[in-house]
């Protein structure tokens, strides 16, 4: 899976550093359209804007290029790209407070039972790797990536 490998080649960025903005440039300059016409900040929430930058590095069909969670979640809900099911390469989305306000994103790296290992950015200002049990009620579902051949 191109995405994860892709996704653990920026383990350790730091926000405000300058793989950071190689990050939030990538986005604003090859993400075509732009989603929402919006141009991202340095300062903005990113962990959607990573992923989008993996998704469209690794080539995805049908990605839902996005800065914006909910936003991203809605356009894979219209491409049928939606499930309840964790695998590996799949984004998943978190809903923090169970109620259903999406406020993160990250990408699938390995999946042991109920065991998932995430890539997120922006996680504590950084990429980071989360561990969390794909049974824990602050998720809200995953979106499923079909890479390019």
């Amino acid at each position: 899976m191109k995405i994860v490998k892709i996704a653990k080649s920026y383990l350790g960025v730091v926000e405000g550093t300058k793989k950071h903005h190689d990050i939030i440039d990538y986005y604003n300059t090859k993400i075509k359209p732009l989603p929402q016409g919006y141009k991202v900040k340095y300062t903005d929430s990113w962990c959607a804007t990573f992923a989008s930058v993996c998704m469209q590095k690794a080539e995805v069909n049908k990605a839902p290029y996005e800065c914006s969670v909910p936003r991203m979640w809605d356009k894979a809900k219209k491409n049928k790209q939606t499930t309840k099911k964790p695998k590996a390469g799949y984004l998943i989305i978190y809903d923090w407070g169970a109620n259903k306000s999406l406020d993160h994103v990250g990408i699938v790296e390995k999946v042991n039972g109920n065991n998932l290992t995430v890539i997120e950015g922006n996680y504590c200002d950084s990429v980071k790797r989360r561990n969390i049990s794909a049974l824990s009620d602050c998720i809200y579902g995953y979106i499923k990536i079909k890479e390019g051949e």
